[in-house]
């Protein structure tokens, strides 16, 4: 019965473990102060919250190992102070008014967290549309960009960077901002490559953009996002597109959870096994030695356990004798009542005879 409790005990401490999520590390990314991604790494998928408080943005794991301690690697940045973690906690300071988005990656698995600083300026706002359009996230790109040109109509590095985006979603409506960049304007020279790439019919050239004229006042950190964004969009070359080689399977993020079920599980079900085949070890068919009163003559004799067919023969006949039934005489010597009666058929057929002669 021990032994059964601590295996029960086992197997509960196991499946706790195994449904147990830690944090192992986060990491950080400042995007000129007007964007921090923020990328928090578990052992296995768990449940979490994310509240929203004045200066302070708080993550929390619901089942949470207790001793787990993540490593945090943080950088300078203008938006976000400090991360620290206190347990399942896990506190971002923000310095200014900000708003935030969540993005769960299956594996490994990660939860992304991109704080925007809400009341920012023209450039950390063209900057927010760069890091939605780096991230994928190009229907909020194109918002914010729209966004931006309602608020500056006649700046066009917004309306440039504005087409580019949209000639990587596949929209026609690349070439109308284009056309919308006048003569001699700012990134004027750029949106004519940019049309006549869109507009050719025959292989077009690779599209680099021209060096920012010294007028443009374009921020130089813009440039490498600008100068990489544009050259992602060129079209293949030849017509023939090559064959893709298979993208890696990734693995379920909740295949390693069950991994470690599965295993507990087998490791209980061995216990139990041994356990069960411990208990079922031989018995001695006779645990003490039989003792038989003789009344006749007052004196105790003991019996050995190991005592052959002539012997109990005897006995039995001497309690047959006493008054004694089968069954009690098979309660006494420890036998069977089938194991009785043939001895009683011996006793009749053998015994007998060899007392008369």
């Amino acid at each position: 019965m021990k032994r059964f409790t601590l295996v029960l005990i086992f197997a509960f401490v196991f499946a706790l473990l195994t449904a147990a999520v830690g944090i192992t590390s986060v990491n950080m990314e400042d995007h000129n102060g007007a964007v921090v991604r923020v990328v928090v790494s578990l052992t296995a998928k768990g449940d979490y919250k994310i509240l929203a408080n004045a200066g302070s943005l708080e993550f929390r794991l619901n089942n949470f190992i207790s001793n787990s301690t993540a490593r945090i690697a943080t950088k300078d940045s203008n938006l976000v102070n400090a991360i620290e973690q206190d347990g399942a906690l896990l506190r971002i300071s923000v310095k200014h008014p900000y708003r935030y988005e969540t993005t769960v990656v299956s594996y490994p698995t990660r939860v992304v967290i991109d704080i925007f600083k809400r009341t920012a300026s023209k450039a950390e706002r063209i900057t927010i549309a760069e890091f939605y359009s780096e991230i994928g996230k190009l229907q909020s790109a194109d918002k914010a960009y729209n966004d931006l040109h309602i608020d500056y109509r006649q700046d066009t590095q917004i309306l440039y960077q504005w087409a580019v985006l949209l000639h990587k979603r596949g929209s026609s409506r690349a070439s109308e901002k284009l056309f919308a960049i006048p003569t001699g304007a700012p990134y004027f020279k750029q949106a004519q490559k940019l049309m006549a790439i869109l507009h050719s019919d025959n292989e077009p050239e690779p599209f680099i953009p021209d060096d920012i004229e010294a007028d443009a006042e374009v921020p130089l950190e813009v440039m490498p996002a600008i100068t990489e964004s544009v050259a992602t969009f060129i079209p293949p070359a030849a017509p023939v597109a090559k064959p893709k080689a298979p993208a890696p399977k990734q693995k379920p993020m909740y295949l390693m959870p069950i991994l470690y079920i599965a295993g507990g599980l087998l490791v209980v079900v061995v216990l139990i096994f041994i356990f069960i085949f411990a208990r079922k070890k031989k018995k001695p068919v006779y645990s003490e030695p039989i003792t038989v009163v003789d009344s006749s003559t007052s004196l105790d004799t003991s019996w050995d356990t190991s005592l052959d067919n002539k012997t109990l023969c005897l006995m039995v006949s001497k309690l047959l004798s006493d008054g004694w039934s089968v069954r009690e005489i098979s309660k006494e010597l420890k036998i069977s009542v089938k194991e009785v009666e043939r001895l009683v058929q011996i006793c009749d057929s053998g015994v007998n005879e060899d007392q008369d002669t």
